[in-house]
C-alpha cells in the first residue's frame, strides 16, 4: 500500500509501431479534501495554470466549442473528457511530430 500523498505514476504505450504510439500518464495521489471537490476542479479547464502552471498560461473556450490552451508562445487544442459517473477526467491533445 501506498503511503499518504505518495505520487505513483504509470506511463503506458500503445500502437504496433513507434510512429503510432500515444503516451498515456496515469497519476494517483492522495488528498485530504472531498473526491468530488477534486473532481470540480480537475474537470473545469479553465483551472489549469491555478493547478498546472508549467502545462498552461492561459486556457480558453474557442468560438468552435474547444479549449484553446496557451503555454508561452505556443498554443494548442485541449480535449478534456470528464466522466462524473466514474469521477474521471482525461486531457487530450495532439503532440507535434517528433514528440
Amino acid at each position: 500500500m501506498a503511503a499518504p500523498n505518495e505520487n505513483r505514476t504509470t506511463w503506458a504505450t500503445v500502437g504496433e509501431n513507434m510512429s503510432d504510439r500515444a503516451r498515456t500518464a496515469t497519476q494517483t495521489v492522495e488528498a485530504g479534501v472531498r473526491p468530488d471537490q477534486v473532481f470540480a476542479l480537475l474537470s473545469d479547464p479553465t483551472r489549469l495554470p491555478a493547478w498546472a502552471p508549467a502545462f498552461a498560461d492561459r486556457v480558453e473556450r474557442s468560438p468552435d466549442g474547444s479549449w484553446r490552451v496557451t503555454r508561452d508562445t505556443q498554443q494548442f487544442e485541449l480535449r478534456v473528457v470528464a466522466r462524473p459517473d466514474a469521477r474521471t477526467v482525461d486531457y487530450l491533445r495532439t503532440l507535434g511530430p517528433g514528440r
